[in-house]
């Protein structure tokens, strides 16, 4: 397929609410398009980084941008007959996958609609359902996160090194939580001790040296609470797959 035309587009689109994280709060979420065009077909892809480098080193600008004076020019007018031939095609630019993803996206769309196929079937999926999860950002209303642990049917506690830090008050605090709700805990390495490792409802260590009941607990968990923790890859494994 010869691209003719590349339609890019920088959208923010209002939440209804502020996105609350540990590196600040976001009041919308920016993405880039990539509209890719052969004869009368066009497919469309998409990309979602943070709006500013805080996450990891791309952002909605940079990505708008690269695409606009780098990935867009090197493939405007090119014939692609292959996923592996695009990527090839982009190898010289370095990192910046999310961009690059938007362009993969949106070639795939086109060649579906050009053999008239469903994506999900040329791409080799086979499930009819595919289980989705849900970002919840920091509540800073009391209510909505008691609502959550309220309608919660497998939540986990995970405690870290912020509650040793924090002084005996804080593991005491802890501990009455974890009593109160009933909610089983783990702990980082570094969280051992702020909660009594004979307790029935303590799991024992996360991660890659901690028990299979704390893993598949966190696995497998509905509502997740982090109390002085950190997600470093001893706990996550593979970052982009966690």
């Amino acid at each position: 397929m010869k691209i003719n035309k590349i339609h890019l587009y920088h959208v923010a689109m209002p939440l209804t609410e502020p996105w609350v994280t540990a590196y600040g709060n976001q009041a919308d979420i920016e993405s880039l398009f990539v509209g890719l065009e052969s004869d009368d077909l066009i497919g469309w892809g998409e990309c979602a980084p943070a709006p500013l480098p805080f996450y990891n080193s791309e952002y909605t600008a940079g990505a708008f941008y690269l695409a606009l004076e780098g990935l867009g020019p090197r493939l405007i007018n090119q014939t692609i007959t292959s996923a592996d031939q695009l990527t090839n095609l982009f190898a010289q630019f370095k990192g910046n996958e999310f961009a690059k993803s938007a362009f993969d996206a949106a070639w795939w769309d086109l060649n579906a609609k050009k053999k008239q196929t469903p994506l999900w079937k040329l791409i080799g999926g086979s499930n009819p359902e595919i289980e989705v999860g849900a970002d919840i950002p920091v509540q800073t209303d009391v209510d909505k996160l008691i609502d959550l642990m309220n309608k919660s049917k497998k939540p986990i506690i995970y405690s870290g090194g912020g509650v040793i830090n924090s002084g005996p008050e804080a593991s005491e605090v802890l501990r009455e939580l974890v009593q109160l709700t009933g909610f089983p805990i783990t702990s980082t390495l570094q969280g051992l001790g702020a909660y009594p490792g004979d307790d029935n409802q303590f799991l024992g260590m996360l991660g890659m040296h901690g028990t299979y009941e704390a893993n598949n607990a966190m696995h497998d968990c509905d509502l997740l609470i982090n109390i002085g923790a950190r997600f470093d890859d001893r706990i996550t494994g593979k970052i982009d797959e966690f």
